[in-house]
């Protein structure tokens, strides 16, 4: 269908395109051919590579890569693909172009790539499991390339416009988003925006793919809250590294809520939107933190979500559950008033929610390392 494809691009109205398929020994062997404007010969050799398209005779349409699967297609069927222009079929004027491919009549036992698509269950989230991608793209052939980027490191959704990105993008909450800026239906700054001014969605990372490389198209994605912005073409480690470096990015503001006794909610959240959530999931766990009954059923009650969209929002902001993300505010006040020296071990632990004093000394160690009395302690030697 590539070879086709191409053939109908490089061939004006009323031209010729030819196929035909016939067997070769052990082999089928087929051929498309056409009496279009044909291929430069300083640019046979490169037709097949990644992103190269022919700039000859204006036609610069498509992404540049179909050709290029359909060689690595070839190739995992143990097959081959040649090119050859000018071949002057049917009409001497036009310099045509023919591909031939040949297959094995007999499949060969190889192993073919394929797309891992992930689709947890709400209220089931594997913290071991890889990060998901959702790749919004409405160009199949970017979508199977860039599949096949991160396929080996990534779970991957896709979806072929924006409108049914976003739906994706509700329903699963991925760890990041690819999206490209030009789609039907909905486009990638839109997509953007709207992500981004929905609390749900709020704290996905979204890089955005574009074909336009000048710094006002750059500008324009960025405004809508992109966290990062990638020119085609690309290369594949470019590609990996920036997912590498937003989700790193993430992970870092997360060790930090976890370490900070004082939690300044515009240090570690990236948009206005997660610093109010986070501000208000702080002052309500605040407000019932000596609520020993309070738990996450109150607390997503309180937040006006579904406790499914409340674990997943609180672990991508904070890299806890809600339910250490409640234990966690309660233990770093106990730590604020051991410093005091007001109150005693008991007293504090009663403060903040705890009835069961081994409990309450065992988790203080656990995010501590040391005991309450201890903490005490080494805080009034200081």
């Amino acid at each position: 269908m590539n070879v086709v494809s191409n053939a109908i691009k490089f061939t004006p109205k009323q031209g010729c395109i030819t196929v035909t398929a016939e067997p070769s020994n052990a082999q089928i062997q087929l051929t498309v051919e056409d009496n279009g404007v044909g291929i430069p010969t300083h640019q046979l050799e490169r037709v097949f590579e990644r992103f190269y398209r022919v700039d000859d005779h204006g036609q610069t349409t498509g992404s540049g890569i179909g050709l290029s699967l359909a060689r690595e297609l070839t190739q995992l069927h143990g097959g081959t693909i040649a090119v050859e222009s000018p071949v002057q079929l049917h009409d001497p004027t036009r310099p045509g172009t023919r591909f031939t491919i040949r297959l094995p009549l007999h499949f060969p036992n190889v192993a073919l790539p394929a797309h891992t698509h992930s689709h947890q269950q709400d209220d089931a989230v594997d913290s071991e499991a890889a990060p998901t991608v959702l790749l919004v793209e409405d160009n199949e052939d970017m979508r199977y390339y860039i599949g096949t980027i991160l396929t080996n490191e990534y779970q991957i959704q896709e979806a072929d416009n924006g409108r049914k990105g976003l739906e994706l993008a509700r329903r699963h909450l991925p760890d990041l988003i690819i999206s490209d800026v030009m789609m039907p239906e909905m486009d990638g700054i839109e997509f953007c925006r709207t992500l981004k001014y929905d609390e749900n969605t709020s704290h996905i990372p979204v890089i955005l793919l574009t074909a336009k490389g000048s710094e006002a198209a750059q500008v324009e994605g960025l405004e809508t809250g992109a966290d990062d912005y990638v020119v085609k073409p690309f290369s594949q480690a470019v590609l990996l590294a920036r997912i590498a470096n937003l989700l790193e990015s993430r992970r870092r503001l997360q060790d930090r809520f976890q370490k900070d006794l004082v939690v300044q909610p515009q240090t570690i959240t990236s948009n206005p939107v997660d610093e109010r959530f986070l501000n208000r999931a702080l002052e309500i766990v605040e407000t019932h933190q000596a609520d020993y009954e309070f738990d996450v059923d109150i607390f997503a009650t309180c937040m006006h979500m579904s406790r499914s969209t409340l674990y997943r929002k609180t672990k991508a902001l904070t890299g806890q559950s809600p339910s250490l993300f409640i234990r966690s505010v309660r233990l770093k006040h106990a730590a604020v008033l051991l410093k005091t020296g007001q109150y005693n071990v008991s007293e504090v632990a009663y403060q903040v929610g705890f009835l069961d004093m081994s409990y309450f000394g065992a988790c203080f160690k656990e995010q501590f390392h040391c005991s309450p009395s201890q903490y005490m302690a080494d805080q009034s030697n200081k």
